[in-house]
């Protein structure tokens, strides 16, 4: 059993190193936390643009 739950944690942990390393990156932008402290009334602000998929169902349903 011991074998079977190691076997399950690298190939979880492969999957996931796999799946962490693509290419698709939404934000490319990193804020330095100082002091290594998050203080409640600091803010981190980040800008960025999501496209609108729901048009491509809309047009397909229409069809």
């Amino acid at each position: 059993m011991l074998k079977s739950l190691f076997h399950f944690l690298v190939a979880t942990s492969f999957s996931l190193f796999v799946v962490a390393c693509s290419s698709s990156t939404v934000i490319d932008e990193q804020s330095d936390i100082q002091d290594g402290l998050w203080h409640l009334d600091s803010l981190l602000a980040f800008q960025f643009e999501i496209e609108d998929t729901t048009l491509r169902i809309i047009r397909f349903s229409t069809m």
